[in-house]
Order: C-alpha cells, then structure tokens, then sequence
C-alpha cells in the first residue's frame, strides 16, 4: 500500500535490479555513506518543490523509535543535506548494503 503513496529514492525493476526513482543516482563516498542526487522539477500536490530537506525530514520521521517505518530503515543512522538536491545517507557498517 505505502508505495503507491509515497516513492522512494530507488525503486526495484522488473529485474529486481535497483533503478532511480527521486533519486536520479547515488554513489558510495565512503562505506557507510552514500551520496544521492534527486531528480529536479519534482513537486508535492500543494506545489511545493521536493528537495532534500523533504528526504532528510522523511528519514528522520521513519527512524523515530516510535515510528511503525523503523525497521524499514535499520542501516540509517543520520544524514547532511548538501545542497537542494543532494543528500547524503549515513549507514551502520554492519548493515551497509550494496547499492550498485
């Protein structure tokens, strides 16, 4: 149900490979960061443009201990807005996935 409210930075092909989705790349800075650049142009219903501040305040949201979403996100353990449409992702070592 949730993802045809709310879309993700990734998503999963008809391959179960990863393609973008808000994201339109990502790349690993270190091996527990990774670095996501959104797509531009993107707006909410009220007309508000998304940027990476709707994506940190989403993972802050999600990772709350009360938050239903948490274990969604076990790896997340913080992020730093870069610019409007840069984020980047911070993750637990022993729960660092992948994401190529």
């Amino acid at each position: 149900m949730l993802n045809h409210v709310y879309e993700g930075l990734v998503r999963y092909d008809r391959n179960l490979k990863l393609e973008p989705a808000l994201a339109t790349s990502w790349e690993i800075v270190s091996p527990t960061t990774w670095r996501f650049h959104l797509r531009e142009g993107v707006k909410f219903q009220d007309g508000a443009e998304f940027t990476a501040e709707d994506v940190q305040a989403s993972l802050k949201r999600a990772s709350d201990p009360k938050s239903p979403l948490k274990g969604n996100i076990p790896a997340y353990t913080g992020s730093r807005v870069i610019d409007d449409h840069r984020i980047e992702i911070d993750v637990t070592p022993t729960r660092c996935y992948r994401m190529t």
